[in-house]
């Protein structure tokens, strides 16, 4: 093969990869909280935790082809008294990641949200899917081009039948049966709050719901909660015999949660 030719197999290779990380950063808490189970405060915010969280980001972003960073739970909103203020991390974040050479989604319309899911990716390369509508803050959707759809979800769990929160993971799952039937590519990546096997049952129905019309790649069970159990997941609806490689975090280092990295073809 000539020069000229290796040339235009490494574009085209470069062309049809992305790069995921995907990570539920707990509201920058670093494993500590001083409320409880659902509550949220300001001073629970860890710098260290940040620091090392946004260090790792932009190590992944610059060494990689058309990267993308999903994070869940990341801090929006803390009330104060009547007022719904923004959270000094919140401001951080869009601080540090500057417009000149990053941006930054995210599904933030309601004033009242606490933490939300966003994407981060270098200036460019990444669009807000116009054609996808989220339901709420927990879930946002991205295109690269005309090429494939990313969707970066933190999904709920303890739900009921029919509740809002089940409607959630309903269009999840309708939107990936319509994105397969249309040969259309779609990767799903986040905090799932679920598996097979898992303790609430609805979840665990839902979950094998969407394993039916996309491919986990996250296969192995290991677990990526401190609570020792695999809810982070990362979903294609594509053909997988192409060539992918998936990264676990080895420990929980800055969060509850380990991140996942994934390189794909496609």
């Amino acid at each position: 093969m000539n020069g000229e030719n290796l040339k235009m197999k490494n574009e085209v290779g470069i062309k049809n990869t992305i790069n995921i990380k995907t990570w539920n950063v707990d509201w920058f808490r670093n494993k500590k909280r001083s409320g409880q189970e659902r509550e949220y405060n300001e001073n629970d915010c860890d710098l260290n935790a940040y620091i090392n969280i946004v260090k790792d980001i932009k190590d992944f972003l610059d060494s990689r082809q058309n990267a993308i960073v999903l994070l869940q739970e990341v801090p929006y909103k803390i009330k104060d008294g009547a007022m719904w203020l923004e959270c000094d991390y919140h401001k951080k974040l869009h601080n540090d990641f500057p417009t000149n050479e990053f941006e930054i989604v995210e599904n933030i319309s309601r004033n009242y949200i606490t933490r939300c899911t966003i994407a981060i990716f270098k200036k460019r390369i990444f669009s807000r899917d116009l054609n996808f509508k989220p339901c709420n803050n927990r879930i946002i959707g991205l295109n690269l081009g005309d090429d494939i759809t990313v969707l970066g979800v933190h999904m709920p769990t303890n739900f009921k039948e029919d509740d809002q929160n089940d409607h959630m993971w309903r269009e999840l799952i309708e939107y990936t049966t319509d994105k397969k039937a249309k040969k259309e590519k779609l990767i799903i990546a986040g905090d799932f709050n679920g598996y097979i096997g898992c303790k609430n049952k609805l979840t665990e129905k839902r979950f094998i719901e969407l394993a039916r019309v996309a491919k986990d790649i996250v296969s192995d069970d290991t677990p990526t909660y401190i609570g020792q159990t695999p809810i982070d997941h990362i979903f294609i609806n594509f053909n997988s015999d192409l060539d992918y490689k998936v990264v676990i975090e080895k420990d929980w280092g800055n969060s509850d949660h380990k991140y996942l990295q994934a390189e794909l073809k496609y």
